[in-house]
Parts: structure tokens; sequence; C-alpha cells
């Protein structure tokens, strides 16, 4: 059987370690055909399609929005779909179609709030359509897909006008019934048995999960331009580090704890390019690398300047120059739109119109 094509759908970001992992595990472990990222492109991707996305307005219908246009980009009978946060631990030959049992059962273990809210929606869509008992789908685990009838399934969850739409999975599971069977999710802070890890961002940071993955998958995968942070030779220069929010910060990197006090900090080499890489992943901790003058540093240039330097030139076809970055997504659009004083509302196209007329 053909491998699939595998969609990433991705958050906006510049540094997003568990994508940067979760590619390194699926290289290592899966059968697959080319790789697609829709939603937001890191500049440190290469080898990859993309397709411009996260353009819904928000978040409970920008995946469903970015699947529909990765299936209508996409010329691949099956798509393998991903989260940048969902990890492959073991090498598979095909990834099964997985369910967590009945749906009411799942329902009626979550708190109130949107997500129990959207798994209201689902149930009700499902019950409308005449299916009695369906099985809930929402599992953080990669899923195999039929492209035609993963559009299908797409389009008609965005059809649906609540603020909250239905879950596309349990959408489709029910829906079409591939076969399938039960499992726990994989979503932990903690190792769990199976194939499958998930994580959120203090999972990644702190659990034991995050840090099997990355002590377990320390190669560069061939779709990444490694950081500094990943390669063998690392530069001396030395930098200087202050904390613009508290007066004490305890860091744990990689194994290795960081502590700055008295608000400033000097460290080179892998320390040096972890402290920066931990300051962007994590803006809210209010750690900034300085000049001599005290003036804040492009701590993302000095990563990439940094990963240029010690891994060689970067090839051509790698190259991501301005005139490669990707577009901006809607909400920013709105937000330079704002800045010109000029209305917000309004189409992608309108939003772009008004931006290159100022």
């Amino acid at each position: 059987m053909i491998p699939p094509d595998v969609v990433y759908i991705t958050r906006p970001g510049e540094f997003n370690d568990e994508l940067r992992y979760s590619l390194r595990t699926l290289e290592e472990n899966v059968p697959h055909a080319r790789v697609w990222v829709v939603g937001y492109l890191p500049r440190w991707l290469k080898g990859v399609e993309f397709v411009q996305g996260n353009l819904a307005g928000d978040k409970w219908r920008n995946v469903p929005d970015n699947l529909r246009l990765a299936c209508e980009a996409i010329d691949a009978d099956r798509l393998l779909i991903m989260n940048d946060d969902f990890f492959v631990t073991g090498p598979v030959r095909s990834i099964p179609f997985l369910h967590r049992g009945p749906l009411a059962e799942h329902l009626a273990r979550v708190k109130p709030g949107p997500w129990r809210k959207s798994l209201r929606q689902t149930k009700k869509a499902l019950e409308e359509r005449g299916i009695e008992d369906p099985l809930s789908y929402e599992l953080h685990v990669p899923v195999v897909m039929d492209r035609s009838l993963l559009l299908e399934t797409a389009r008609d969850t965005l059809a649906w006008t609540t603020d909250i739409p239905p879950q596309w999975r349990t959408m489709y599971g029910n829906a079409h019934r591939p076969p399938s069977r039960p499992a726990k999710d994989g979503k932990s802070r903690h190792l769990t048995e199976g194939l499958f890890l998930s994580s959120d961002d203090s999972w990644w940071r702190d659990g034991a999960a995050g840090t099997w993955v990355r002590s377990q998958f320390t190669r560069p995968s061939r779709y990444e331009v490694p950081l500094a942070y990943d390669a063998h030779v690392m530069s001396n220069e030395q930098a200087t580090f202050r904390n613009t929010k508290y007066p004490a910060l305890r860091i744990l990197m990689e194994g290795r704890s960081y502590k700055l006090a008295g608000g400033r900090y000097t460290a080179s080499g892998k320390d040096a390019d972890a402290l920066r890489h931990y300051a962007l992943a994590n803006p809210k901790s209010g750690l900034r690398e300085v000049d001599s003058a005290g003036e804040d540093v492009d701590m993302a240039a000095r990563l990439m300047d940094g990963a240029r330097r010690d891994t060689g030139p970067v090839e051509a076809s790698q190259r991501m120059d301005e005139s490669d970055e990707p577009p901006m997504g809607y909400r920013e659009l709105q937000a330079a739109v704002k800045a010109l004083g000029k209305s917000a509302r309004g189409s992608r196209a309108d939003l772009e119109a008004r931006l290159e007329g100022s």
C-alpha cells in the first residue's frame, strides 16, 4: 500500500519544540510520503509542502478549516493527520483507527466549559443524522483518513453556524465507521504504554513524557534546519541575559538547571542557546538577551545564525529569505490594518487590499 501524505496542523509561532521532535519521531518510525504543514510555517522547516491556514478567525474553526484547505490542495488519496504535539515512540507499519468508547460516556466525564459544549454539539449533530449511540474518537493520537471523506466532513463541520462547531474526528468516525478499536488517550505528563504520546506546553517542558522524547530523538530530521541549540559544535561567545519580570528565575532545560539571580546572568555556548530558546518559547517569563549597552538582542536571529555557523552553509533549497516568509495570518492582518486607522472588517482579500493601499 502506498504510504499516506502527512498533514500537520500548526499553531502560529516560530519556536515550536514539539513540532521539531514530532517530525523526528515521524521520520524514524512511520512510513510516509510527503509532509504538509497547514497553518503556520516556522522558518526552520525545510522539505515540506505549505498551505497558509489559521484563517477562520478562532481556534474552534481553524482546525476544520485547515483540514478543508489541506484536502483541497493535496492530491493523495489518504492523509495521516498529525498535531504538532503528537509523538510516535516506536516503529509502526500502519496507524490504527482508534476510539475512546461511547460518546455519551465521554461527555459525562467532561467538566462544564467550551470542550463539553463542543461534544454536546457533536452528539446533537450525529443524532440529527440518525446515528444512535455514537462513539467518541476524541483521542490525542495520529489518524489516517480518506481525503475525499475528510473534505466532506470538514465542510459539513464548518457549515454549522453555532459558535463552537462539532468535532471533526468524531463526525468522521461515526459517519464512515472505519474499522477501529478502543484505546486510552495519548495525552499525558507521564510516560504511558502504547506507541503514541501527546503533551501540552507545561508537560512538554517539565513532564516525564517530554523529557523522555527529547532524550530519545536527538538526531535532527531531514525536515529541519538545526538550531545551534541542537548542533554538536557550539559558539563560545558570551551572552548576557536580564530578567525584566522577576528578581530571580529558575529554569530547567534539557535536564540542566539555570538560576538567574539579581536579574542578570552571563552564559556561553550551549547554555546561551538554551536560554535563548527558553526565552523565545516562554515570552511571559520576562527573560531577554541584552548587548553591552543594555539593549535587547534579536535572539531568534542569533539562534539561526548559530545554526548556519555550526552546521555549515545552508543550501539554496533550504534557505529561507524574507521573500519566503509565510504571509500574515488573518488576525495579524487585522492588527496591521487597525494600526493604519482603517476598518479591520471584511475578507482576507479586503484587508490585504487596504494594507497594500496604505
